[in-house]
């Protein structure tokens, strides 16, 4: 009997170690996929307000520049320097849009235009964007991947 209190587990042992490394991994990954949903909502919501405010201040500044057709649009980096400019296009009530509304991904090229970010395919799991028309308005609905009752229209109208 003291010979097998001395040898090492072997074959079991290993097994065992084997299965709580994976029970493990499985936690975290769990974990992680949970977060990771948590996060796309966030990111939704902080583009959300990006856009909203970045067309609200367009819009201000063609007040200011007397209602031109076009106006030139800056955003800055962290540094508070400026770190590209857009000209945007506007509508006649001042709203920033794209020259060409026929466009099949006009809504998606708004949104990435106004926010100065590129649309990835990681984002195309925190947005569903569509496209309707209306005569001459397009609304452009942008949705939570995640939560899709979670939505905010745009029109340039």
């Amino acid at each position: 009997m003291k010979k097998l209190a001395n040898q090492p587990l072997g074959l079991i042992g290993i097994l065992i170690s084997v299965i709580m490394i994976l029970l493990l991994v499985n936690g975290i990954v769990t974990l992680n996929n949970k977060n990771q949903a948590t996060l796309n909502s966030l990111t939704f919501e902080m583009q959300q307000q990006n856009f909203q405010q970045n067309a609200a201040l367009i819009k201000s500044q063609w007040f200011l520049e007397g209602r031109p057709k076009h106006v030139l649009f800056s955003f800055f980096d962290e540094n508070e320097a400026v770190a590209n400019q857009v000209l945007f296009t506007v509508s006649k009530t001042g709203w920033p849009k794209l020259k060409n509304n026929e466009e099949v991904k006009y809504c998606q090229h708004l949104l990435e235009k106004v926010t100065n970010i590129a649309f990835s395919a990681e984002h195309k799991e925190i947005f569903i964007v569509t496209k309707m028309k209306k005569e001459d308005d397009i609304t452009c609905q942008f949705c939570d991947a995640v939560n899709n009752e979670k939505c905010f229209n745009y029109s340039i109208r």
